[in-house]
């Protein structure tokens, strides 16, 4: 189970959607999910026999320039910033990024001439294309630290 990578991410998106999973233990006699007695901001640890995940309570963002998702990932726009050009804006920019860590359904945010739009999937990606141009595109990294 420790080794199979989709069982892994699968229990990954389980503990995900779960407030109160707070970690994932793998051993050789299967799964545990923890809901206490995890410090947070610990390091995930692994051992002869276990391998822990902690989610980490903070996305990671991922920076794509240039890059647009195409419009058929789109879920909504962020209130703070409807129809206005806010990528030079940082406190803007951060305070859109806050609002999609707050959405589980929110999994990226497409910064443009336009305004903002949040996005409920990361699908095809136009890097420097017909759309991707003077766009700015951060991607939610995984909730966990190995």
């Amino acid at each position: 189970m420790r080794t199979n990578k989709a069982t892994v991410a699968a229990c990954k998106s389980i503990c995900d959607k779960d407030a109160q999973c707070k970690a994932i233990v793998f051993h050789k006699w299967g799964v545990m999910m923890k809901k206490d007695g995890v410090q947070e901001g610990k390091e995930g640890t692994s051992g002869a026999d276990f391998l822990t995940f902690v989610k980490v309570r903070k996305p990671q963002w991922k920076e794509h320039k240039n890059t647009n998702i195409g419009g058929a990932d789109d879920y909504k726009g962020c209130d703070l910033a409807m129809g206005k050009d806010v990528r030079t804006d940082s406190d803007k920019v951060a305070a859109c990024k806050q609002t999609c860590e707050k959405d589980v359904k929110c999994k990226a945010i497409v910064f443009h001439k336009w305004g903002v739009m949040m996005k409920k999937a990361v699908g095809a990606m136009d890097k420097e294309g017909k759309s991707g141009a003077d766009f700015l595109t951060f991607t939610k990294m995984t909730p966990f630290m190995a």
